[in-house]
């Protein structure tokens, strides 16, 4: 069997053959390293492609058939193998990549592509401030949002900012008795979008982002984190921060 090279940094530049596998995703073929398909253990292609999961379906060729965008999944797969996502100028497909990332259960790419569309729509326009004379720099320049989105339970919200700076946005009027002053909290469960409850309402996420800027912030990084809950389950967040424009 050959083996792999390792840099002085343990990174692998080349891997054994049999770490290589083929992939047949809606009629277009790719091949890639287990490695890179298993990069996110927690995501749908981490699951399929560990060794107690393999996939059994394969094409003619001995392809591993996935039904999804063929042409989509180059990204998909880019953002595999590099961590980071490079979209081409005037990229238009960037709902249907977020539908794609969703399917294969891609948290951290689905963060990515929110602060992607967050930078095209909101980082380029010059959006007037609000007329109230509070100063929020003065309350603190940063608010926090990190959001649990997990299969088959309600979407938890933690809104971290002054709460001089949480009042003024109207989506979280109904939520601020949940206000916790000492951590600068804000805590909240809603809907899920693929399951319908009568407990919790749905939240306009994308108009909350719209009104943190309004107020004259700018997103500044966006990621994904584990937390450790309170039952000992490690549960991926996305996270959002944004900041004051200078």
């Amino acid at each position: 069997m050959e083996s792999e090279t390792v840099s002085s940094e343990g990174q692998h530049l080349v891997k054994s053959p049999s770490e290589y596998i083929g992939l047949n995703v809606g009629g277009v073929l790719y091949r890639t390293c287990r490695s890179t398909l298993t990069r996110y253990p927690n995501s749908m292609l981490g699951a399929m492609f560990t060794s107690s999961m393999t996939p059994a379906a394969r094409d003619e060729h001995g392809n591993y058939l996935i039904d999804g965008d063929g042409e989509i999944f180059r990204h998909i797969l880019n953002f595999l193998r590099r961590g980071d996502l490079c979209l081409p100028e005037g990229f238009r497909f960037l709902d249907l990549l977020q539908k794609e990332a969703d399917f294969y259960q891609i948290q951290e790419l689905s963060a990515r592509i929110c602060a992607y569309r967050l930078a095209e729509n909101y980082e380029k326009a010059e959006y007037p401030r609000t007329n109230t004379s509070t100063n929020f720099i003065s309350h603190g320049g940063v608010v926090e949002v990190c959001i649990r989105e997990k299969d088959d339970e309600p979407h938890v919200y933690r809104i971290y900012g002054s709460l001089v700076t949480l009042q003024a946005i109207p989506q979280l009027t109904e939520y601020l008795e949940n206000y916790r002053k000492g951590s600068q909290c804000l805590e909240f469960y809603a809907q899920h979008a693929m399951f319908p409850s009568h407990t919790y309402r749905r939240f306009p996420k994308t108009k909350l982002f719209d009104h943190i800027c309004h107020l004259g912030y700018r997103l500044h990084s966006t990621d994904c984190i584990n937390v450790v809950d309170t039952e000992g389950d490690d549960t991926p967040w996305l996270r959002y921060v944004f900041v004051m424009k200078e």
